[in-house]
């Protein structure tokens, strides 16, 4: 399924500026893609109970947290058993199933939160300072910088 890409030496690139914060929601949307393309759909259950995807405000016949916690578990149980996984089952990022746009996500997101990574100033390690170790793209390396 997976195709190497083909990248020419005249490569169209883009350039993007951003604070910390908007580099760290980046970050985070980049792994949340990333997760998908795995088969990782109890991520989703995991942002609602952080409350990182609000219930419709609305709504108040749905404001019970409780209720709605376990609806949308099932829910996402069901969408990985409708996919074929078995429940804690996903791909690994090496997988040779893990479409292309997944693998670059995570490549770019490696990148991004080593960059981040640099300006913390937090003595406790983080997986996110070791950067891109292991490539999985044929594409050119993504490169993040502090300007």
């Amino acid at each position: 399924m997976n195709e190497p890409s083909k990248t020419s030496e005249a490569a169209e690139k883009v350039q993007i500026t951003l604070t910390a914060e908007q580099a760290d929601v980046v970050k985070k949307a980049l792994d949340l893609y990333t997760r998908m393309s795995l088969g990782q759909i109890h991520v989703i259950d995991e942002m609602v109970r952080q409350q990182e995807i609000p219930a419709n405000p609305n709504k108040p016949e749905i404001q019970a947290r409780q209720a709605r916690y376990d609806e949308i578990s099932h829910y996402c149980k069901g969408i990985k058993a409708a996919l074929g996984f078995n429940h804690g089952e996903s791909l690994g990022i090496g997988h040779r199933h893990v479409p292309l746009a997944g693998l670059r996500a995570y490549e770019v997101r490696a990148v991004l939160a080593k960059t981040l990574a640099e300006k913390l100033t937090s003595p406790h390690y983080s997986l996110d300072r070791d950067g891109l170790i292991l490539r999985y793209t044929q594409d050119e390396a993504p490169t993040a910088s502090w300007v």
